[in-house]
């Protein structure tokens, strides 16, 4: 019953499908601190001074602070000082080459399962070779110890 239980457990876990957020193609934006462009008549109430801004499946004509920026920082400052603020701000437009992700991937994995079908091979193999006489300590030729080793010296001092 337990085994059923975890079975049916494995299976609930391997199909929940998580929502992630990794896309393919973003606008990302660095700006300075907010905390410099503060106006007069707003306090800094602790609000986040971050510096950077990203926005997913943008189009690259569309990838300026503008557009990204300009609508995260309006509550923090003013329009006095906007322009400024974004003046400053640097947007770059990245996309990732997901074949080649997926290409290194496949390669690891098939690599990895190479590595554990030569290991399986060999722990399911050596105790075969060990039994015909192949794998013994010698190399499986036949050793004798040599105990005379100062008669066999051809370069001794003595001739």
């Amino acid at each position: 019953m337990q085994r059923l239980v975890l079975v049916g457990l494995f299976c609930f876990m391997a199909t929940v499908r998580a929502d992630t957020n990794f896309e393919d193609i973003r606008c990302r934006c660095v700006c300075p601190s907010t905390e410099y462009f503060i106006g007069e008549n707003r306090t800094d109430s602790g609000e986040s001074h971050r510096r950077f801004y990203t926005m997913t499946n943008m189009n690259p004509t569309k990838c300026n602070p503008h557009t990204v920026v300009a609508k995260e920082v309006t509550s923090v400052i003013d329009d006095a000082h906007l322009d400024a603020f974004l003046a400053n701000c640097e947007c770059r437009h990245e996309s990732r080459n997901m074949v080649l992700i997926k290409v290194v991937v496949i390669f690891v994995m098939c690599l990895l399962a190479l590595l554990v079908a030569y290991m399986t091979f060999l722990v399911f193999i050596d105790p075969l070779l060990r039994a015909r006489g192949f794998g013994t300590s010698s190399g499986g030729f036949n050793y004798r110890h040599q105990s005379n080793e100062i008669e066999a010296n051809i370069f001794a001092a003595n001739q």
